[in-house]
């Protein structure tokens, strides 16, 4: 066992840490696809929010991943609606940027409502009744307005193919890997599957697309009958848009935070989605989610500082895998028509059965929100865990692999 060790024989302690941390910066600010801005909101605003985002990516990658899975399913759905009334050019970046609130609807007339985001369902049914004219943007147009950096992305896809094969060919070698190492590579995991969900998403867009009303929003409303008859909650739109967010909600005590207290919205919040609408998709990401925690569990074949230290890492990604084999079960359960009982995905977001009695709402519920409150003390340790083992590691974790082997093999 050593501790710090410096460069530059054989890759050092610096080295280490700078390699694992490129690949997860370059990977996670390059992967977040964050919604539009609210219009005239501040640059350190939206710098605040994406990094708020990509922190979050950071300590609970599975689920950005499930959220760029849903925008996605989104996004599917929407080119093909658009599409069934004629709209031959719509692609899935259309249906990203609607999802993203890319498109202001203005009331106009005597309703003085202001100008609020839509989102591709509202946009659908407007189109649909002829309420407003059919958007014209191209896709070329969109991604003009996107800031994708090519650069980063080739960046972060080199550093992160780095990583993976250097701990696949330490694994191969038997030589000792860091806990750091397999932690930045269960990360990488997540972040591949929501860079090819987000694929199609523009990044970055500041301008949004205008379209107006050609009736009232008061004769909206009342054409559409018993549908629109609740009061709103984030825009007048909500009869069409929901029930999604009614289905999925945050937790009360969360439901202004980001700057979404005014009414109607201004900007539609990164975790405004519908839920996985299939079976399919709800089972791929909860697999997805159990690989990414499993990965934890390989560290229970490593050397730890102490043997408080190695049992802790045990209980916590153990605990961690069970959350989710459990949790996750729940979640694909509430995709099926008729659920009946409320769950929740970390505390933040909760389901809301339509018959909301004591024993449904608590029965899956309360162990739910343990689980959650375990996850976090769980997901805490070990990344606290991956820094604090660097102070005292196998001597061999220092060895670089030996990439002749396989030359020569070949050979």
């Amino acid at each position: 066992m050593v501790g710090w060790v410096s460069e530059p024989d054989g890759r050092g302690t610096v080295t280490l840490i700078w390699t694992c941390f490129l690949a997860i910066f370059t990977c996670t600010w390059s992967v977040i696809h964050t919604n539009l801005p609210a219009e005239g909101e501040s640059s350190l605003k939206v710098f605040l929010r994406k990094t708020r985002w990509a922190l979050w990516a950071i300590y609970a990658p599975e689920l950005v991943t499930a959220h760029a899975a849903t925008q996605w399913q989104g996004a599917r759905k929407s080119r093909s609606e658009m599409r069934a009334l004629g709209l031959s050019h719509w692609e899935l970046v259309h249906g990203f940027f609607a999802l993203s609130g890319g498109f202001i609807l203005h009331t106009g007339g005597i309703d003085n409502t202001p100008p609020f985001p839509i989102n591709a369902k509202a946009l659908h049914y407007l189109v649909d009744k002829g309420y407003v004219d059919a958007p014209s943007i191209t896709a070329e147009e969109i991604w003009d307005r996107s800031k994708q950096d090519k650069l980063s992305k080739v960046v972060a896809l080199v550093q992160s193919l780095y990583v993976v094969t250097q701990v696949i060919g330490r694994a191969s070698q038997r030589l000792a890997i860091s806990c750091l190492e397999l932690v930045t590579v269960a990360f990488l995991l997540c972040t591949a599957a929501t860079y090819y969900f987000w694929l199609w998403k523009a990044l970055d867009i500041e301008t949004h697309e205008h379209i107006y009303l050609k009736i009232p929003m008061a004769s909206v409303l009342l054409e559409a009958g018993h549908l629109a008859e609740k009061p709103f909650i984030h825009t007048p739109m909500d009869f069409v848009e929901q029930p999604g967010w009614f289905f999925w909600k945050r937790h009360p005590l969360l439901q202004n935070f980001g700057g979404i207290s005014g009414r109607p919205l201004r900007r539609i919040p990164n975790d405004f989605y519908d839920p996985p609408s299939t079976l399919r998709i709800a089972l791929f990401l909860w697999m997805l989610s159990i690989s990414h925690l499993g990965i934890h569990v390989i560290g229970w074949v490593f050397t730890f500082p102490t043997m408080i230290e190695w049992y802790l890492w045990q209980i916590a990604s153990l605990g961690l895998l069970g959350i989710f084999l459990i949790s996750g079960v729940l979640n694909v359960l509430s995709v099926i028509p008729g659920w009946g009982f409320r769950v929740n995905t970390l505390g933040i977001w909760y389901s809301t059965p339509k018959d909301d009695t004591f024993w449904r709402k608590w029965a899956l519920n309360g162990p739910s929100l343990v689980g959650a409150m375990l996850y976090y003390v769980a997901k805490t340790y070990i990344i606290l865990e991956c820094l604090l083992s660097l102070r005292l590691m196998p001597s061999s974790v220092y060895r670089t692999v030996d990439w002749t082997q396989y030359l020569l093999r070949g050979a």
